[in-house]
């Protein structure tokens, strides 16, 4: 079997995009120090958000999503799921995108948040990954790291 080589240019493309549109926990925990301008949205249930979300976060569970609760045209929106493999970030950024709004991805979603130790707000407050395992997710639903929160 022949193995398939990909095109640099077009490597090239994606992984550009790749810095563009997406952010990691580290990167987004400085730009909060910071105090950078941008909206921070947490994609994930009610009853998870309740249970602790990264400080700042506004919950936008996709049963409203229509109503665009907490997003701005004026500033890059970050959007987070449960983890990695959730697509909630990607499904929400195509339909937010579309309808005008900024949008970056945080990469690992909360659980790279919390995996990294770093603090979060509500009644499950704590750091660390404890406390993950009791999310109501499951398995399989569905930039520019420092400047990607400045106004476009």
């Amino acid at each position: 079997m022949k193995q398939k080589i990909n095109d640099p240019k077009s490597a090239y493309e994606y992984f550009a995009a790749k810095q563009a549109f997406s952010t990691g926990p580290a990167e987004l925990k400085q730009s909060q120090e910071q105090n950078a301008k941008f909206s921070l949205i947490d994609l994930r249930k009610k009853e998870d958000y309740a249970k602790g979300h990264i400080p700042g976060a506004v919950n936008l569970s996709e049963e409203d999503w229509k109503s665009f609760k907490g997003l701005s045209k004026d500033s890059n929106n970050v959007l987070y799921g449960y983890r990695q493999e959730c697509h909630l970030a990607a499904r929400a950024g195509y339909n937010f995108s579309e309808s005008g709004y900024p949008i970056v991805e945080l990469e690992g979603g909360y659980k790279a948040w919390k995996d990294n130790d770093y603090a979060i707000e509500g009644s499950g407050s704590g750091s660390g990954s404890a406390g993950y395992a009791g999310s109501s997710e499951k398995t399989g639903n569905s930039g520019n790291s420092q400047d990607y929160k400045k106004s476009a």
